[in-house]
């Protein structure tokens, strides 16, 4: 991973569309992620299209770059 950007996140459908996983998947480990805290949600005030729904966007906390550097690096050690 490269240098931490604190405004990075992804909403959802973002997330589904780039791992090509099914919504009750994503949003499955997206539960789990925030419950563990590696993660933190947010919904939008409003999405930019007034006509569609608000947006949940999720990002990595500080704790979750660490777990997932840690976990990586013992999955991928060539990684490294």
């Amino acid at each position: 991973m490269g240098a931490r950007n604190d405004e990075a996140q992804l909403h959802g459908w973002a997330i589904m569309k780039a791992t090509k996983r099914s919504g009750p998947t994503v949003y499955g480990v997206l539960d789990r992620l925030e419950d563990a805290g590696w993660i933190t949600g947010r919904w939008e005030a409003q999405h930019p299209e007034p006509s569609k729904p608000r947006r949940r966007f999720y990002r990595l906390t500080d704790a979750g770059v660490i777990a997932a550097r840690d976990l990586l690096a013992a999955r991928r050690p060539q990684a490294r």
